[in-house]
Order: structure tokens, then sequence, then C-alpha cells
């Protein structure tokens, strides 16, 4: 009897443990479906013309590829914001002129001083312009109002 016991208790171990591997597998999490278009910030009320841009925050994606979030302050300055850093010079300043806006940002010794002259349209929200700088590189630039 102890022969039969000592050989049917790994048995029953065996029969338990096997049993485990027999069992359905889980069905698979469904991967969700992306959405038509992720909005990445918050969208705002449009403006109607640039007499409403001081208190406001653009998207500007330039010509070399590069984006730069810049906020046109009340008080006439400029602080932008690039690579998780925001920088406000006491030089960067803006200025509207009719449907036209100047605005002046500094990127250091290797950039230079970049002077940026845009139009903006109130049927697409955008700003479009050109920029110039004092390391002698000039390009063009679209910004879009993403955030208040």
């Amino acid at each position: 009897m102890t022969r039969l016991t000592a050989l049917l208790a790994p048995a029953a171990v065996l029969i338990v443990l096997l049993s485990g591997c027999a069992a359905p597998a889980p069905e698979p999490t469904p991967t969700p479906t992306p959405t038509e278009e992720a909005e990445v910030e918050s969208t705002v009320p449009p403006i109607n013309s640039l007499a409403e841009l001081a208190g406001t925050r653009w998207l500007v994606d330039d010509s070399m590829g590069d984006r730069v979030a810049v906020s046109f302050e009340p008080d006439g300055s400029i602080s932008y914001g690039t690579d998780g850093q925001v920088f406000a010079y006491p030089e960067d300043t803006w200025t509207v002129e009719g449907e036209t806006v100047t605005w002046q940002m500094t990127f250091g010794a290797r950039f230079g001083i970049w002077t940026c002259v845009g139009t903006f349209d109130a049927d697409t929200q955008l700003i479009t312009g050109t920029w110039t700088s004092t390391s002698a590189e000039n390009g063009t630039f679209e910004a879009k109002q993403p955030v208040r």
C-alpha cells in the first residue's frame, strides 16, 4: 500500500500541473483603433485680427524644420519655448502694423537674432511670413494658435 501511495502521489501532482497547460489561452486584448486626428492641445476661439494678438501663444514651424512656441505678451515682449526650455530676453519684442506682425527672438551666438515678419489670415487663422537672422540665414514660417 505504501508503495502504491508513493507512486500515486507524484502522479497526482503531475496531473494537476499538466491540467493547467491544457487550459485555453486567454483572448488577446483588442488593439484600440486610432482616432482620425488626435488632438494634442485644446483649441481656442479664433481671433479676428492681430489687434487681439496680445496674450496669445502660437506654434511656429520654420522652413528649417524647427518648431518654437511663441508667446506674445501684453506688454509687447516675446517669450518662446523650444526643447523643453523657455526663453525671454528684454530685447525680444513684437509690434503690429495693420495685419502685419514683426517680432524678434534671440537664439544666441550660433543662430543669432531672428526677425520674423508675418501677415495674419483671419480665415485660416495662420500667420505666415519670412524670417532673417544675424547669422546670415533666412527662411519662411507658419504659425498656428493651438492654446491660449
